[in-house]
Order: structure tokens, then sequence, then C-alpha cells
């Protein structure tokens, strides 16, 4: 009776294992899953939003109900895009909305564009990056890709990254998506992710220390 006990016992760890490992599975398929899901909503969103420039730092108040003439007047006179330019503009709007309890103190909420050609949106950050500094009422203004909120946060990082590359003198860019682009003794190379990059880093610095160790024993 014991005998028949144990071997069930063994039995039913068996099937209860083999349940866990199957739940296991289709837990990290369920994981995979959602992961390929958000980061295919990702890219349709920056996809739908390929026409868009978003600008930063536009007084309040500055579009007086007329936010397209507001437009022409940010890209003909301060951004010197010449006025026989076909600009078709589909819509331009703050974001986040207008609320009636909004901190009169806050920072000037952003401003969409959205062209209805997508050359005319890769003009105007051509033209906005390649004067530097762009003002506007006295006031610094900035022109960028509207990007999806999550591909923002990535891209945040990679530029806090290469804020700190800058410190030590080693030239960074980032790439679209969210690629970080070294340029180190052995040329330029692009990384997917922060974490390969990091290793790269690692032992290009720990290489540079040693030559300089080496150079300070020689002299």
């Amino acid at each position: 009776m014991g005998e028949h006990e144990g071997r069930i016992g063994k039995l039913e760890d068996r099937v209860g294992m083999a349940k866990a490992v199957r739940h296991q599975r289709a837990l990290r398929y369920l994981i995979h899953r959602d992961m390929a899901l958000s980061a295919t909503c990702d890219d349709l969103q920056n996809r739908l939003r390929r026409n868009n420039v978003r600008i930063f730092q536009v007084p309040e108040g500055s579009e007086g109900g007329n936010m397209a003439e507001l437009i022409k007047e940010l890209l003909h006179k301060v951004l010197k895009i010449p006025s026989l330019t076909d600009i078709k503009i589909e819509r331009a709007h703050r974001s986040p909305p207008y609320t009636p309890h909004r901190d009169p103190t806050a920072p000037p909420r952003h401003i969409i564009v959205r062209f209805l050609d997508a050359a005319v949106k890769d003009l105007v950050i051509r033209q906005a990056w390649s004067q530097g500094q762009v003002s506007f009422q006295d006031k610094r203004i900035f022109f960028d890709q509207d990007y999806s909120p999550e591909l923002h946060k990535k891209r945040a990082k990679v530029h806090e990254v290469i804020k700190q590359l800058k410190k030590k003198d080693i030239l960074a860019r980032c790439i679209y998506p969210a690629q970080l682009k070294l340029k180190l003794g052995t040329g330029e190379k692009t990384y997917t992710t922060l974490s390969s990059a990091a290793e790269v880093l690692k032992t290009w610095e720990s290489k540079c220390a040693a030559e300089k160790e080496n150079a300070r024993r020689m002299s």
C-alpha cells in the first residue's frame, strides 16, 4: 500500500511539474506577445506622426487666436524659409489642451504642427537645426520631430548619456529611433541599446587609461 502511495505521489509531482512548465511557457509567450504588440503600436504611432513637428517654448497667447498665422511667421520670419515654399498645414494646436486652472507660471505648452507633405516637415527640421539657436519674442524656442511618449523617453535616456560622454570628449549622437552612435578611435559605430554601448565604452576607457599610464612611464 505504501509503495502504491509513493508511486501515486511521484506521478502527482510529475503532473504538477508538467503543469508548471506549461504555465511558464504560456506566460513567456504572453509576455513576448505583449512586448511585440507594444512595439508594433509604438512604431505605428511614430509612423502616424511622420509629418509632425513639435515646437517648444513659444510663449502662451502668441497665436492670438490664429495658430496658422503664427506658424507661418515662425517658418518664414524666424526660420527664414522662403515665402514661395509651398507649405500646407493640415492642423496646428497646443498640447496638452488648455485647462482653466492651469498654473500661469508653468512652461508654455508645446505646439504640434502637422504638414500635408513630409518633405516640408523635413525642411523645417533641417532649417531649425542648421540655425542652431532659434529665438522668438526674445526667447529661445526649439523645433523637433513629434515622437510617441515611449520613444521620447528612450531618446531622452540616450541624450542624457550623450551629455555625459561629451564631458569626456567622446563624440556621440542619437540616431532614430533611439540608437547611440559613437565615434571612438576605431571609427563610428551605432548601438541599438545603451547596455551594448556601455560594454564597448568600458573597454575603450580601460585601453585609453592603460595607454596613458604607459606613456607616463615612458616619459
